[in-house]
């Protein structure tokens, strides 16, 4: 019975994790719009990070110090690029690849595939820790959820190493999928790109056919070499131009978006941008009926039918995922011992002193006692208020087992020891009755910081040979004993000495040198100072 509850609250918590995953066959479509409006329909990001390697990929996680008022993180201060800030422009990109390749021209892919591709390069190779881009629109004009952290969050799409302005801060970056320096862009991801930014127009208040709006850009200063100082900056330098811009505008020298009609979009783009300023919102697995300005919910009403019948025509019903892209008004702060996720992440978080601490493991999760009913779903910008806290882990001594590979984990001050053989499993005294199976994504949620091996104290070497350098096993590795003298001081003793193997000897990491044990007192010679050693350091 015990097992049967154990395997349906897994169930449960699987339920409550799992990722969209959208099968789709090479060129199929999906819709563009919301039934019988022109709202532009956002998949989420999960539409395309649909394996735990692509969510485990992301290493660029936001914070919103300010989420209070949900203005910029530190305006006008020399100080870190804050990584969010209010909406004040644009940017529309082409991604750039062959155009002869039908990968890229053509509609016989995924392009959830090359959403993967370009998220690997940006998170992965380049560095990033996540795709550059807010939202990916691709040739049959289906709209991707893009960057992790929602509206307002800061991009990597556009930094102008020639001036050193930045501006990811306060712009949205949305990428076409294609080449079209040469041919124009697919009239399917035209239209889509018209409402899209339509729509972000009419959510985040700005007017999209402006073509001479004055704002500040984060900008750095230039180090003697001519290089930009990316060490430090502020909103010190100002750009003036078109609310709605190509990648080309704000970095010449690059092509894209290529052929894209600016002029044509900016005005089409209004227009819609004035119809969806009416409107007024309601998530389809909520009551609640909520207005979007200035890139922030304001609650209307808890249900619809308090609504006057004017107002009830406003309300447009749209995906979770699309209103969870910006933060709500007024939001009090969840009360500490609140279990919280964000919608687009699988995450689960416990909040206690105003931080958020990531509950690392579905079992641990279950044997900490937690109900998967009392957790709540909030927005990505409402959870990242809160300040990172430490992750709750597995207590030392626990042993974990790869679902993967199968190896055997020793968990010790929150980093894995690999546990070397049944051999060394059966000297440290582990009782396999307390092995714990868990992903193996989860289990690289810990650091390596070692093996285990012989017992922690042993002392190995390659050789009996008086001269031989013997080791010492500590700390998960292998530390070099320096001198006879330094054996001594530790008590150690020669009948103690393991001979080992090469092989055997080259599965324990180096540890450098052994230090003088704690309370050894040093001098260097020819001077009359005299130091404590305490834990490898000198006092």
């Amino acid at each position: 019975m015990a097992h049967e509850q154990k395997r349906n609250s897994m169930k449960q918590y699987l339920k409550i994790l799992i990722t969209v995953s959208i099968a789709l066959a090479p060129g199929a479509t999906l819709a563009q719009t919301y039934p019988g409006s022109d709202l532009p329909l956002i998949l989420p990001r999960s539409a395309w990070e649909n394996y735990q390697g692509f969510s485990a990929a992301l290493n660029w996680v936001p914070e919103d110090k300010n989420a209070d008022t949900f203005k910029d993180d530190n305006p006008n201060t020399n100080d870190a690029i804050p990584d969010y800030a209010p909406v004040e422009r644009i940017v529309i990109h082409d991604t750039g690849c062959a155009e002869t390749s039908a990968r890229c021209n053509g509609n016989a892919f995924d392009s959830r595939e090359i959403i993967q591709s370009i998220y690997r390069n940006h998170a992965q190779i380049r560095g990033w820790g996540d795709t550059g881009y807010h939202y990916f629109i691709d040739r049959n004009g289906i709209i991707y959820e893009g960057r992790y952290g929602g509206n307002g969050v800061r991009g990597a799409h556009v930094y102008n190493s020639k001036t050193c302005q930045n501006f990811n801060t306060g712009t949205i970056g949305i990428a076409l999928l294609g080449n079209y320096a040469h041919t124009a862009v697919p009239a399917p991801a035209f239209a889509s790109l018209t409402r899209l930014v339509g729509w972000l127009g009419a959510t985040n208040n700005i007017n999209v056919a402006d073509t001479a709006t004055a704002t500040a850009i984060w900008s750095n200063p230039k180090a003697v070499s001519g290089s930009c100082d990316v060490s430090y900056g502020g909103f010190s330098t100002t750009f003036t131009g078109p609310v709605v811009v190509g990648h080309d505008d704000l970095e010449k020298g690059n092509p894209d978006p290529g052929t894209l009609d600016r002029t044509r979009l900016r005005t089409e783009a209004k227009t819609l941008e004035n119809s969806f300023a009416s409107y007024i919102y309601k998530a389809k697995d909520d009551t609640s009926v909520y207005a979007v300005t200035g890139g922030v919910l304001q609650k209307v009403s808890d249900t619809i039918t308090t609504l006057s019948t004017n107002d009830q025509a406003r309300v447009a019903e749209v995906n979770p995922n699309q209103l969870a892209l910006f933060p709500e008004q007024n939001k009090t702060m969840l009360p500490d011992g609140t279990l919280a996720k964000a919608r687009s992440r699988n995450d689960i978080y416990l909040i206690d002193g105003a931080k958020r601490h990531h509950i690392t493991s579905a079992i641990l999760f279950q044997r900490l006692g937690y109900s998967l009913a009392k957790v709540q779903i909030v927005s990505d910008r409402e959870l990242l208020g809160y300040a990172k806290g430490d992750p709750i882990i597995f207590s030392n001594g626990t042993l974990l087992m790869s679902e993967q590979d199968k190896k055997v984990y020793l968990i010790k001050n929150g980093t894995r020891r690999h546990i070397l053989s049944q051999r060394a499993f059966t000297q440290n005294k582990l009782n396999a009755k307390n092995i714990i199976t868990i992903p193996q994504h989860e289990l690289e949620a810990y650091p390596d910081s070692g093996v285990v091996g012989l017992p922690e104290g042993a002392i190995i070497s390659l050789s009996s040979k008086a001269t031989a350098p013997n080791y010492l096993i500590i700390d998960g590795g292998k530390r070099i004993i320096p001198s006879w003298d330094m054996f001594k001081r530790w008590g150690l003793r020669v009948n103690k000495i393991t001979i080992i193997s090469k092989a055997d000897f080259n599965q324990y990491p180096d540890k450098g040198e052994l230090p003088y044990p704690d309370g050894t007192l040093v001098r260097q010679e020819g001077r009359p100072e005299m130091y404590l050693v305490y834990k490898g350091k000198k006092y």
